[in-house]
């Protein structure tokens, strides 16, 4: 599968257009019939969801992560601090997943 850094990458002038000949080239990309079409359209993209994947799962490890500290009180509630735990969202891209803090209340036997 393609990756990003041999498209070009961000910032040094991937041109779709004016480098069509190199990228036909380092791919083997050649179109004879609607099958061939068909089947460069479904690997461009699935290409383009694992970037975009790539991406957003990169965006999402760099935000916090809900971590507060060894206890957090919230609501006049004792919370403890547990650990992480992994979660996923449905995005545009497929599923992303990222990891939150998970906090645990004595009181109310449930967590946060």
């Amino acid at each position: 599968m393609p990756t990003f850094s041999k498209l070009g990458g961000k910032g040094n002038g991937f041109s779709a257009c004016a480098d069509r000949a190199n990228f036909k080239a380092f791919y083997g990309l050649e179109i004879t019939d609607n099958a061939e079409l068909f089947r460069w359209s479904e690997i461009f993209f699935k290409f383009l969801l694992k970037l975009g994947r790539e991406v957003m799962g990169t965006v999402f490890q760099g935000m916090e992560n809900g971590c507060e500290g060894a206890i957090m009180r919230r609501e006049a509630r004792k919370y403890k601090f547990v650990g992480y735990r992994t979660t996923s969202l449905h995005g545009l891209f497929g599923m992303i997943e990222y990891k939150r803090a998970y906090y645990f209340s004595e009181q109310d036997r449930g967590g946060s």
